[in-house]
């Protein structure tokens, strides 16, 4: 298949074109804006430091458009709770209160840019979810702790902000997980999301409500207001007449109930606001990654996510609509803020750039740019990617995102294929999207095609799609992405004697797999922190996804299993196949990993050593589930690309 550019002066081989990206500049650039919010006019935002390690601070853009760094050095705004974190901060008109990552304390920061100081005690709570109550007294978050024996304690805890160091109480317990603190409009009433083992937060999720006292601080008469069997509840919100307004999944009498709509608490029940074929929810990965808002009109803002993308869909209370997005560039959009004067700011990006700020006008949809996504490389050398469908062996659909070749400055043989780079993404809950991502670039530039999966157990399709990976983890979606491949081979996109597969954490585990049961698919292939002994994640993984692999798996995890080849814990498990692979293989690991701890890496290049396969290794000292540091993201990028190359060229060895 040609480039998708046609009158490039240079003709080079496919896979072997020089990249306009600059990995430099891709990696240690400040990250992309997170958790945007207005307050008097300037706005606020979190922004990752990869010079600094990754290091998370608060920054202001003000009405001018100057910007200002107001955490100061020594302080990063970072949790550890349930180890991926996410927002961990709140702000009011004068003050940020946030958690910082080397002692997991919360402090509190004058916005005027003065030190930071302790606003609570040493304590063993970390905390996440912060939210602060309508009168500005208290602080609410998700909190969870280690305990002398067995897993962390979870609960939702209180701060008294009117305490110069306050003590951290827990006031609701008893549940495994909590997320999604939210308070009703004058505070009286306090609703949140929890859920037991062995669900995740997009199995079976209890949508709950109490009462709170502002004079104590104290929850009490809490009750269920919707979920707990069969239905996945998030985004709760209250709007401005104290309506409950929530995203729910589950059993039902449409189509529609399949997928994430939203809706509002009704005296007999849930009433549907949208019965689309879309999911305005998202998987709970990460705290605070808000999808929907309600203004003071009762007008509502939610992401709609799709097989063909997403769109911003503003729903008035007159039920008519207006959907944002088809006449912008944007593609992606997140992290929605509370509305302030009638618009609510939130993450946006475009097929082409990394991810700005925006402001949607609650009434209208009128879309204001705040903060300009920025441009790796010229537009031209961006490859747009296009939604692909391909049939399963079994009779039913998988997805995916294709991108075709594209450098401005080079086309390939006429009579020549790409080389074909396959993506994994995580989870495997997770979701590849269209918007733009210098990794993919950096492979389509360089003449590859690039398939970034979407396999059954993915988001974004509904609830059936993503239960489909259940009790076949490790099968299903192998099966998946190598139907994929073929089709597009099939259809002359790719050549097939050049097929590459990368992918990390559970996109890792697939990997592996794939490598193993479909030896002769792949030329080589790269782990990231990839599960090889499902065995010893089950044993050494941390709580929260301590019991997601019995449902991936369908066998609940018990010591007793371990060794017994019986198990599927055992057949599944690519370290017992490596015998099978055939293709080179590099792999990279973080040290202080919890998630996918570097013991499970380590086992695997143990057997790929006896086994004599073709392999590098690479640890990254201090480096966790998911690189920060921006010399180790170089490093292992530009490390993954010379092994490929060399492996296309017959150089390894």
């Amino acid at each position: 298949m040609p480039s998708s550019r046609s009158d490039a002066s240079n003709i080079a081989p496919y896979g072997d074109w020089p990249t306009p990206l600059d990995t430099r500049d891709v990696f240690a650039r400040p990250g992309a804006p997170q958790f945007p919010q207005s307050i008097d006019g300037a706005v606020y935002w979190i922004q990752s430091l990869p010079d600094e390690g990754g290091r998370l601070v608060l920054v202001r853009q003000a009405a001018d458009g100057s910007l200002d760094r107001i955490t100061p050095k020594g302080f990063n705004v970072r949790t550890r709770v349930h180890e991926y974190g996410g927002r961990c901060h709140v702000l009011s008109q004068d003050s940020c209160w946030f958690v910082n990552f080397e002692d997991q304390r919360l402090y509190r920061q004058k916005l005027d840019g003065a030190q930071p100081i302790p606003a609570t005690l040493e304590s063993t709570w970390m905390l996440a979810d912060l939210c602060l109550h309508p009168d500005g007294r208290w602080l609410v978050a998700i909190g969870e702790r280690k305990v002398d024996s067995g897993e962390n304690e979870n609960a939702i805890v209180v701060v008294d902000t009117d305490s110069s160091v306050a003590e951290i109480t827990p006031i609701q317990t008893g549940a495994d997980f909590y997320c999604t603190p939210v308070f009703s409009p004058t505070g009286d009433r306090l609703a949140f999301v929890s859920w037991d083992h062995p669900n995740m937060p997009w199995d079976n999720t209890s949508l709950m409500m109490g009462k709170f006292d502002a004079q104590s601080g104290a929850l009490g008469d809490v009750s269920l207001v919707d979920g707990g069997v069969d239905a996945c509840i998030c985004q709760p919100l209250f709007g401005p007449a104290g309506e409950l307004v929530y995203v729910r999944d589950g059993s039902g009498p449409t189509p529609a109930s399949d997928y994430w709509n939203i809706y509002k608490a009704g005296d007999e029940g849930p009433v549907a606001i949208t019965e689309d074929l879309h999911e305005y929810g998202a998987p709970h990965w990460v705290f605070g990654y808000r999808r929907l808002a309600v203004a003071s009109t009762g007008n509502i803002l939610g992401v709609a996510t799709g097989a063909q993308g997403e769109t911003l869909e503003l729903i008035r209370v007159d039920g008519s609509r207006v959907s944002i997005g088809g006449e912008t560039d944007f593609t992606d959009f997140d992290q929605l803020s509370e509305e302030v004067a009638n618009e609510v700011l939130l993450a946006a990006q475009s097929a082409a750039t990394n991810p700005g700020v925006i402001a949607v006008d609650m009434t209208t949809g009128a879309v204001r740019e705040i903060v300009g996504g920025s441009t790796l490389i010229d537009r031209a050398h961006v490859s747009i990617a296009a939604p692909y469908v391909a049939s399963t062996r079994d009779g039913e659909q998988t997805h995916a995102w294709h991108y075709l070749p594209r450098n401005a400055d080079y086309e390939g043989p006429a009579d020549a294929l790409p080389p074909l780079m396959v993506l994994v993404h995580g989870g495997p809950t997770g979701r590849a999207s269209a918007a733009f991502d210098p990794l993919r670039q950096f492979w389509t530039t360089r003449g590859f095609a690039v398939l970034d999966i979407n396999h059954r157990g993915s988001t974004g399709y509904g609830r059936t799609y993503r239960q489909a990976l259940n009790g076949r983890w490790g099968e299903r979606d192998v099966d998946d992405i190598v139907d994929t491949i073929n089709a597009l081979v099939a259809q002359k996109g790719a050549d097939p004697t050049r097929v590459f597969i990368r992918g990390g954490s559970a996109g890792g585990f697939a990997v592996l797999a794939a490598l193993t049961r479909y030896p002769d698919t792949f030329a080589a292939g790269a782990c990231y922190y990839g599960i090889g002994n499902l065995e010893t994640l089950a044993m050494t993984t941390h709580k929260f996804e301590s019991r997601y692999v019995d449902t991936l798996l369908g066998q609940p995890w018990s010591p007793d299993l371990q060794g017994r080849t019986d198990s599927v814990y055992f057949t599944r498990s690519p370290i017992h196949k490596m015998g099978d692979v055939r293709a080179p293989m590099i792999l990279f690991q973080g040290t202080e990993d919890k998630v996918v701890p570097p013991e499970v890496s380590r086992e695997v290049v143990e057997v790929l050593k006896s086994m004599g396969v073709e392999h590098r290794y690479i640890e990254y000292e201090g480096e966790g589930h998911g690189f920060r540091k921006a010399e180790n993201r170089i490093d292992a990028l530009e490390s993954e690309a010379a092994f490929f190359a060399n492996v296309m060229r017959g150089k390894l060895g």
